[in-house]
């Protein structure tokens, strides 16, 4: 479920901080009637999100599933939690909402305290629902849509005692086509880039799913590790869109300059540090999620990634602060025979290649790895014509800032 958990989520996430940045410019610029207005606006467009995702969502769970080929033996379980979990989206939007704007409007520390509310609240009535109450899977569920709520009911409260710039006056809670076009115009985007991401994992959970359950509990695994480790660069990322949107709408260019230049560095060093855990401690962390055993025999099945695409996240979520979007180093991967021949035959007969690797029934960390690089080379090449088409884009636009360098790179 992780894969297609991320796809509806990292939508809700994204856009919610996408909503923030023209919020945190207007909050530099001093606009504080137009941030009022901005705020009414994003809170109207989530609550119309959060309605058509949940109904969506819930009722297209099984379909998915069972589209995915999700193994019999889980395919139930899956459901059952997953869809409790979308079923809790308006919280979700709730929270992440409110967390934004709380960061667009310099408060980085209450969102965090909250979301310490919430890990607690949450490990605290997981082991109240499974152990004693023996709920199982569906207590784990509820354990998680309780604590959002709950969550995002607290945050909301605070928000509205605490910042008394966001008390509304006459008109600015009334729907405004400009600001929800502007609001639209970064969030969708940002929401759309973490989906477009998840859709090649949710391609690769379906390849995975026919290998088993045993292959599926790997694959996972492999998941939560990537997810543990990429937290703190989605932070830098999530930190740095917030601090681009408040300096843009101060006028101070020299201050974003030196933000991305300390980003990109925490962000570089981070990545080394990250990729020598994985290749040196692959073992000891997805022992973390699977016995040993599981763990030595599918250790390489999803760590083969390189940790340094994910710059990819910090670079487009600063950029996204100043309406420009700039894609940064091409993600590189070994490029060995298999590869090789993948990249070959692809280009012959894509539907070919996929439906070979779908025939590889083994366990076995080569036939998923395979997948893993078909689907990460997949990946890179959409970035790169996505490159190229914004390039031209902005050209015909008439804003020439870093296109030349950008096309000679997609070059």
């Amino acid at each position: 479920t992780c894969s297609i958990n991320y796809l509806i989520l990292g939508f809700v996430i994204g856009i919610c901080n996408g909503f923030a940045i023209p919020i945190a410019q207007l909050f530099g610029a001093r606009d504080y009637s137009d941030l009022r207005r901005h705020v009414a606006n994003a809170a109207w467009l989530c609550i119309a999100f959060s309605v058509v995702l949940t109904i969506t969502t819930v009722t297209l769970t099984r379909p998915l599933l069972v589209l995915m080929q999700t193994p019999e033996d889980i395919l139930d379980g899956a459901v059952i939690y997953i869809g409790w979990i979308f079923a809790s989206i308006p919280f979700i939007f709730l929270y992440n909402m409110v967390a934004s704007i709380m960061r667009a409007l310099g408060d980085s520390k209450t969102p965090l305290y909250f979301l310490i509310l919430t890990s607690a609240l949450n490990i605290g009535l997981d082991l109240l629902f499974i152990v004693p109450f023996k709920m199982g899977i569906l207590g784990a569920a509820l354990a998680t849509d309780i604590s959002q709520a709950i969550s995002g009911v607290v945050s909301f409260g605070f928000l509205c005692r605490k910042f008394e710039v966001l008390h509304m006056q006459k008109g600015e809670l009334a729907f405004s086509k400009r600001a929800c076009i502007r609001l639209m115009g970064i969030g969708v985007p940002m929401g759309l880039q973490c989906s477009i991401t998840a859709i090649g994992s949710v391609i690769m959970q379906w390849a995975v799913n026919v290998l088993g359950s045993t292959a599926v509990a790997a694959v996972t695994a492999a998941s939560k590790t990537m997810n543990l480790l990429t937290v703190p660069l989605e932070s830098v990322g999530t930190a740095m869109a917030t601090y681009s949107g408040q300096n843009l709408g101060a006028a101070r260019m020299d201050r974003v300059r030196k933000g991305v230049t300390s980003a990109l560095l925490i962000a570089t060093v981070y990545s080394i540090a990250s990729a020598l855990i994985l290749h040196f401690a692959d073992v000891a962390v997805m022992s973390l999620f699977l016995c040993a055993p599981q763990a030595n025999n599918l250790k390489s099945a999803r760590l083969a990634q390189n940790s340094l695409q994910l710059l990819l996240r910090i670079l487009t979520e600063i950029t996204s602060a100043s309406d420009s979007l700039k894609i940064p180093l091409q993600e590189r991967e070994e490029q060995d025979t298999l590869l090789t021949e993948s990249v070959s035959e692809l280009v012959k007969n894509p539907f070919k290649l996929v439906l070979r690797l779908m025939d590889q029934r083994s366990t076995t960390p080569n036939s998923i790895k395979s997948l893993i690089k078909l689907h990460i080379f997949i990946r890179n090449l959409l970035y790169i014509m996505l490159s190229i088409i914004i390039c031209k884009w902005k050209a015909g636009d008439g804003n020439r800032t870093h296109v030349s360098s950008l096309e000679g790179w997609c070059s």
